[in-house]
């Protein structure tokens, strides 16, 4: 059970990230089943945070009624959360698939602020092992900042698209230019053809009429027979 008032992981990702960019109990290539894995673009960029702290451990500890309970409680809480640290590293640390590092999502406030002050070498020894502690509110930071990255990413990729569109449609406008062009040019040839044919059928009509209009010479008639009464 987590702390009052304290936000699980599943809803700090669902709050922040948009969809594509997570799933919770992803399975890896090694079987393991992580709480949730954060996906990236790039090959073997996906980040796995695990939320399976030990509370009750913790919860031992902070119980105990006297020195005596509490430094064997302590021990245990030790003991614990390095075995935690060495599941998630064997487990969500794989070449080419996952990232070189992994989250152990702390479930309280309290708790993170716990292991930093009084369990350095438990932060240490996390670090050796690649995983780092991540609390809801530092959690929360981190994808903020992601998505702002990955928004900024895609509105840079749609401009990038846009404008090579636009450079598309500008080589189309100009190619259809130096069609008009083209076309402009044959249109003149063609309409010159048809002036020059309309003038030489002209021509031909012309000269069809004045053969039909042709009257006898006077020499033809001279050479006419003449009629008898």
């Amino acid at each position: 059970m987590r702390q009052a008032n304290q936000p699980a992981l599943e809803q700090i990702v669902e709050d922040v990230l948009p969809a594509e960019l997570y799933e919770f109990q992803a399975t890896l290539s090694n079987r393991a089943r992580v709480d949730c894995l954060i996906r990236f673009s790039e090959r073997g960029g996906d980040l796995a945070v695990d939320s399976k702290f030990p509370l009750e451990s913790y919860r031992s500890m902070l119980a105990a009624g006297d020195d005596a309970t509490r430094i064997v409680a302590e021990r245990q809480f030790k003991v614990d959360v390095k075995k935690h640290i060495d599941d998630i590293s064997s487990k969500y640390l794989i070449k080419g698939e996952t990232r070189d590092l992994a989250l152990m999502f702390i479930p309280a406030e309290s708790i993170y602020s716990e292991l930093l002050q009084h369990f350095a070498d438990l932060v240490e020894y996390a670090s050796k092992k690649r995983v780092y502690l991540a609390s809801p509110n530092t959690i929360h930071g981190w994808l903020t900042n992601l998505r702002s990255v990955y928004i900024d990413t895609k509105i840079a990729a749609q401009a990038s698209l846009i404008q090579r569109e636009v450079r598309l449609i500008l080589d189309d406008v100009g190619r259809l230019g130096e069609r008009v062009e083209s076309l402009e040019g044959h249109f003149g040839q063609a309409s010159k053809d048809i002036e020059q044919i309309k003038t030489s059928a002209k021509k031909v009509l012309d000269r069809g009429e004045k053969i039909e209009r042709v009257e006898l010479t006077a020499g033809d008639e001279a050479s006419a027979p003449a009629l008898k009464d």
